[in-house]
């Protein structure tokens, strides 16, 4: 999946595949190159919700623009539970970036919610259920 002249290149498979928005999305689809599942029930899943996304394409297009404005969720929280062994100025200011960031992202979450108004598939509904849930948390 890697090119191994230059290992940044776009020039391979997971360059070729990878039209995602976000860091997350990009870790996702590479954990799903390297480890494809096999499971017959989730790929039913998925492309039910393929499909609704290809023939829909107000919903395809909203949903990808809600997707530009995620932050990187993981990389956020990562840095939030890292302890500094010398706590200082720097690192509390930090610290408090990180939690402001993390607003942000749970702000991000409204429009996806948005976007998938109107879903038929499972997976989407289930998107739109957990965004749903979210949002009233951060409430």
């Amino acid at each position: 999946i890697q090119n191994l002249q230059n290992q940044k290149s776009p020039d391979c498979l997971f360059g070729i595949l990878n039209q995602t928005l976000t860091p997350m999305g990009s870790r996702l689809l590479r954990s799903n190159v390297l480890q494809p599942l096999t499971d017959q029930q989730t790929l039913e899943t998925r492309y039910d919700a393929l499909e609704e996304l290809t023939t829909k394409e107000e919903m395809f297009f909203a949903t990808r623009a809600a997707l530009k404005t995620i932050l990187d969720a993981d990389k956020i929280l990562t840095q939030l539970i890292i302890i500094p062994t010398k706590p200082s100025l720097q690192s509390t200011e930090q610290s408090i970036n990180h939690i402001i960031m993390l607003k942000q992202f749970v702000a991000s979450i409204q429009p996806v919610y948005e976007a998938l108004t109107g879903s038929k598939s499972v997976m989407l509904k289930e998107i739109r259920r957990v965004s749903v849930s979210t949002i009233r948390i951060s409430s």
